[in-house]
């Protein structure tokens, strides 16, 4: 709530919230608010100390610990994230856990204690790198920062099991699928006081493809706007009475976006308004161009959707990526990675039954970094693996075969 600095007005809202008070029985929670004064005296700034008893606040302000700002994030403003993963590391017996233990708890517990920060803001690389790193001490060595004793470099572990990786997700990725979501909910129409807020000030009758960023745009912004490449081919319009597609900037032709495409004068060939949607360009529920007047026009022509439009449907934007149409972040994820080659041996070290501690172990001496085991068993190794292609319960074989050879060297039982 905002009020001028002074002594009057201040006293008005504190009369408001207590006859709000006196009417719901509900009153505002001193630990959790603060006011904020600038610009007064000394003298008048205590009175309305006094007034409304709350503690003097600091910027920047936090919603649900989140920082509101408009500028880049620092390490200072990340402060409250990185101390939550620290916690929570310090609070584990480290010491008592095997590597499949340290592995689950990354996947499980620490990458989780981001995703309400990584969904709302663009996060730097800086704190992502820092995250990412107290995960690779803490994989390797149980302990929060050493950066020693990694047996396998950390990019190959930002892979899927069944690429040879350990399933943990790229923070960097992740971080950029879960903003990627805010355009998807801007194209897709879904009516909140944010969107309004975005189509009322920032878009301002233009649409979201083109817009550029103003002066006056928070970083975080510019940097959701940045993702647009990569989200634009990953948002489809199916085409019904045409009323809410752009019909040149977004994606419903065969070749994708028109203007992404072709330049600015086949707009004007076209004889149409650049802020016209498709039903422009549909009749009676067909498709009505004009006459070809360039190989433009009539490349364009001659590939449009194989369907007809229909004036009693809306048009429908489908994630791509899904399977229905929706957007999830898997599916977003899956989209902005690179690809690996897959392992066909991925199913006899993660299958549903395995033991995770044999099943890092038997992925270690797979990968050649088992360095106890590696020189003494690397003829067993091969000799196993070939073996267990062949045999009807190849899985059980080879687990009980490496919990034999791998206990020894180590001196545990598995």
């Amino acid at each position: 709530m905002l009020c001028h600095g002074s002594y009057h007005s201040a006293l008005v809202l504190k009369s408001a919230l207590d006859e709000f008070f006196l009417l719901s029985g509900l009153c505002a929670n001193h630990a959790k608010s603060n006011i904020f004064i600038s610009g007064v005296l000394v003298a008048v700034s205590q009175q309305l100390i006094n007034l409304f008893g709350y503690p003097v606040g600091s910027l920047p302000i936090r919603y649900l610990g989140i920082p509101i700002i408009s500028s880049k994030l620092n390490l200072r403003d990340c402060s409250p994230l990185m101390d939550k993963v620290s916690s929570r590391l310090s609070s584990w017996l480290n010491r008592w856990l095997s590597f499949a233990g340290h592995l689950q708890l990354i996947i499980s517990v620490l990458t989780s204690i981001q995703v309400f920060w990584a969904s709302h803001l663009y996060l730097p690389k800086r704190i992502l790198k820092s995250i990412e790193q107290k995960f690779q001490s803490f994989l390797w060595n149980g302990v929060e920062v050493n950066n020693k004793g990694s047996k396998i470099s950390w990019s190959d572990i930002f892979v899927p099991k069944k690429e040879g990786g350990l399933g943990i997700n790229d923070l960097s990725l992740w971080n950029k699928a879960l903003m990627i979501r805010h355009i998807w909910i801007l194209v897709y129409g879904t009516s909140n006081l944010w969107t309004s807020w975005i189509k009322a000030y920032l878009l301002k009758g233009t649409n979201l493809w083109e817009v550029k960023a103003p002066h006056t745009c928070s970083w975080n912004m510019r940097k959701l706007l940045l993702l647009r490449p990569f989200a634009r081919p990953l948002i489809q319009h199916i085409i019904g009475n045409g009323l809410k597609t752009s019909l040149w900037f977004d994606n419903w032709h065969p070749d994708g976006p028109i203007r992404s495409k072709w330049s600015s004068p086949v707009i004007y060939d076209f004889g149409l308004s650049i802020n016209d949607n498709v039903n422009a360009i549909v009749l009676d529920d067909n498709w009505r161009w004009v006459a070809a007047m360039s190989i433009d026009l009539a490349e364009i022509r001659s590939r449009m959707p194989s369907y007809n439009p229909n004036s009693t449907l809306d048009d429908r934007i489908p994630w791509l990526p899904s399977s229905n149409g929706i957007y999830s972040v898997a599916s977003a994820m899956e989209s902005l990675r690179t690809p690996h080659t897959l392992f066909s041996w991925y199913k006899i070290v993660w299958f549903p039954q395995n033991i995770p501690r044999m099943g890092f172990i038997l992925w270690l001496a797979i990968k050649g970094r088992l360095s106890t085991w590696i020189v003494f068993n690397a003829m067993t190794l091969k000799l196993l693996l070939r073996v267990s292609f062949v045999t009807l319960k190849p899985r059980l074989m080879l687990t009980f075969s490496l919990s034999v050879f791998i206990a020894k060297p180590y001196g545990h039982n598995f």
